[in-house]
């Protein structure tokens, strides 16, 4: 049986379909109250999770703090406008894996130094949770900055060869645009299509 012939109006549907697939759309196939939401891997973990919720035309307060309360169990839940869905699945929901991308990056950075396996992957976890902690209390360029020394091997190794390869501004954040291009318009058009040709079968 269909889904929208035992939905009524007075439930609320929460949407985890991937790949920009609006409430809007939803709500033009169910009679339901439409909450859309981007959860990113993090909710495996007890509350690790960062969870982005977008309400729909028919929904209510109530309705969106019955979202978050179900969210929040699992981590963080931040209310958002749909326009910037797109944008948060790149960042939040595909961003997990492009940071453990940088992760294997500087693990295997130290085995190419000669550092033995399970030192380089503890130093390049414990880096990782480091920085973490402290981007919680400091901006990125404040980072930078008690890390670099005038003249320093920070500056003039690691930053210097980032800024000539385009590593912040070109290669991390053509990464996220293209992501989020994908998802809002290819495959949201492909879901979209294959829902409604089910609805109409």
């Amino acid at each position: 049986m269909p889904i929208r012939n035992v939905l009524s109006s007075d439930q609320l549907l929460i949407s985890v379909v991937a790949g920009g697939v609006t409430t809007g759309v939803i709500e033009g196939i169910v009679p339901s109250k439409v909450i859309r939401a981007m959860p990113n891997i993090g909710i495996v973990i007890e509350r690790g999770g960062v969870t982005a919720i977008a309400p729909g035309s028919r929904t209510s307060n109530d309705d969106v703090k019955r979202a978050c309360d179900i969210f929040g169990s699992m981590g963080r839940c931040i209310v958002v406008n749909e326009r910037y869905m797109d944008a948060i699945t790149a960042i939040s929901g595909s961003g997990p894996a492009f940071m453990a991308l940088i992760l294997e990056a500087l693990w295997e950075a130290g085995l190419l130094l000669g550092v033995p396996t399970d030192i380089s992957w503890e130093l390049a976890v414990g880096t990782l949770e480091t920085s973490t902690e402290l981007l919680k209390f400091r901006r990125p360029w404040e980072v930078i900055e008690e890390v670099t020394t005038p003249g320093g091997v920070t500056i003039r190794g690691g930053i210097k060869v980032a800024e000539e390869s385009g590593l912040r501004g070109g290669l991390i954040m053509r990464m996220i645009e293209e992501t989020a291009r994908r998802g809002g318009h290819e495959i949201s058009q492909e879901i979209e299509m294959n829902i409604r040709s089910k609805i109409s079968d």
